[in-house]
């Protein structure tokens, strides 16, 4: 790999690192139910512009997006 791959690579490590350190502090204010809701919500308007909807697909991704998203960072943020 390249030097700037490299560094790429570092900076996502970093920033999904620091995603941790990020709930922590968030759990001393809020509920896991509540933060992953804002999480996603954050995310989703940050991602709307890119996102392109799938016609008559759509209710299985939004299933799986409830159960794999909302459902494991909840646990995991209550764990």
């Amino acid at each position: 790999m390249t030097l700037p791959h490299l560094g790429l690579a570092l900076l996502v490590n970093l920033i999904w690192g620091f995603s941790f350190v990020a709930a922590k502090v968030a759990m001393e204010h809020y509920s896991p139910l509540l933060f992953t809701s804002l999480r996603f919500v954050l995310v989703a308007l940050f991602l709307m512009p890119y996102l392109r909807f799938p016609k008559g697909r759509m209710r299985h991704v939004m299933s799986i997006a409830l159960l794999v998203g909302v459902a494991h960072f909840t646990f995991l943020y209550m764990a």
